[in-house]
């Protein structure tokens, strides 16, 4: 891209950008100017007289008289007076010109010596400004190594001091801030560590579940939105990755979370506590459960709100306690349950509303508890349930409410033993059954 720089001819420019251009010194560069100025105006002066056929120069003289008293012929090879004022005029002309000659060379050396000093002026910012960063830098490095040997630390209290520096170097040092968040997934990510001493209880060390349970707050703190708050919301960790992979949670809080960004939670196991994403948005990016496992405590996504982006449990098992969607909103977006298996949670979608997502248990496997739709509504969208297995689950949709647009299942005569569609969808089971049975009649009989 050229810069303001480039308007110049290279050779009005300095090639070191560090100083000015070489420019002759002033007194010389007027003295050089008034000379030629003076070798312009003799040089015109000169053509015009030869122009003239190099009359002399002096003032007229008188006419000679012709015998009779008459006059005799006028001689015009002298100059006249009023031809010698021409050439005054004519050299005051000029010099005027070469004299604003003179006022644009000093207004050029003006200009290029204030060229010069702005440009002087931003390479001096800008190296402060580089210095000013590699300070910062610096500075950032030093507490991120510091926070990250707190984390490390064998009491719990240091270790959750290093949890809040990481996180306050994070809200200060945008560079750096996927870093510090990497940092802080990755304990996550790390084992509980045991307690060779502890009989009874748990068996990890005293305050780990603190620290643990901290770094989710702070988390899902920063991924909040905060519309009167400029300030937080200018430190805001939304659009930034989150890899929980193979973390495993006994507690936390998600609620009111905005995840825009790829966050995964593959293979995660939620073995106890409450795991709360209550009112979390998921708008954009991708939130994978891909692989993870449900087996005891509370995991609930009330009130959340999937309007876009792509919400994966593929492969999942929903093997113990409560997973809860109740009064979720499905506006946009996949939500998608592909091959997962439910084979002992209590999964329910109580006063649900699907309205525009794309749902899709395809190949799922029900072997255990129970999925239930109670009162909830479906007014668009697509729910579908494409070769799902039931080997002992239950799949529970009697009590809906709306529902304009049912789910989509696979073309059963009779529909498979835990399958519970509404009462209507059922009265239209039965008649495609007693159809299907006439219809067989009918063929014996011809």
């Amino acid at each position: 891209m050229a810069t303001k720089d480039d308007v110049f001819p290279r050779w009005l420019k300095s090639r070191d950008t560090d100083r000015a251009a070489d420019l002759v010194r002033f007194p010389i560069a007027l003295a050089a100017v008034i000379m030629s100025a003076f070798i312009v105006l003799s040089g015109a002066g000169l053509l015009l007289w030869l122009g003239l056929g190099s009359p002399p120069i002096g003032a007229a003289a008188p006419p000679a008289s012709m015998g009779s008293g008459s006059p005799g012929p006028v001689s015009t090879a002298q100059l006249t007076t009023q031809d010698q004022l021409n050439l005054v005029q004519i050299a005051l002309i000029i010099t005027g010109g070469l004299g604003g000659v003179v006022a644009l060379v000093v207004a050029y050396r003006k200009q290029r010596i204030a060229e010069d000093a702005h440009r002087w002026a931003d390479e001096a910012n800008r190296r402060a400004v580089e210095a000013s960063k590699r300070d910062d830098t610096r500075l950032f490095n030093e507490r991120f190594t510091t926070a990250s040997a707190q984390l490390g630390h064998e009491s719990a209290a240091v270790r959750l001091a290093g949890v809040y520096a990481i996180a306050g170097l994070a809200d200060d040092w945008e560079a750096g801030r996927q870093t510090c968040i990497d940092v802080l997934c990755a304990y996550l990510r790390m084992p509980y560590q045991p307690d060779a001493e502890a009989t009874v209880g748990p068996t990890w060390k005293e305050g780990e579940r603190e620290v643990r349970w901290s770094i989710i707050s702070i988390i899902s703190d920063r991924l909040r939105d905060y519309p009167e708050d400029i300030d937080r919301q200018n430190r805001t960790w939304q659009g930034h990755n989150l890899d929980f992979t193979g973390a495993v949670f006994d507690g936390g809080d998600f609620s009111r979370a905005n995840f825009t960004g790829l966050t995964k939670f593959n293979h995660a196991t939620f073995m106890d506590g409450i795991v709360g994403f209550t009112s979390a948005t998921f708008s954009t990016g991708t939130v994978m459960f891909d692989g993870s496992t449900f087996s005891g405590g509370m995991v609930t996504f009330e009130g959340a709100k999937f309007s876009g982006g792509r919400v994966v449990f593929t492969l999942a098992t929903f093997s113990g306690g409560i997973v809860r969607l109740d009064r979720a909103k499905f506006s946009d977006g996949v939500v998608g349950f592909t091959a997962a298996k439910f084979s002992g949670a209590d999964v329910t979608f109580s006063k649900a509303r699907f309205h525009g997502s794309k749902v899709g248990f395809l190949m799922a496997k029900f072997s255990g508890g129970r999925v239930g739709f109670d009162r909830a509504s479906f007014s668009g969208g697509t729910v579908q349930f494409s070769e799902v297995t039931f080997d002992g689950g239950t799949l529970d949709l009697s009590n809906v409410g709306e529902y304009g647009t049912p789910a989509i299942f696979d073309k059963w005569s009779t529909p498979p033993q835990g399958l519970i569609l509404p009462p209507a969808a059922n009265a239209k089971a039965a008649g495609n059954r007693q159809k299907q049975k006439d219809a067989a009649a009918d063929r014996v009989t011809n």
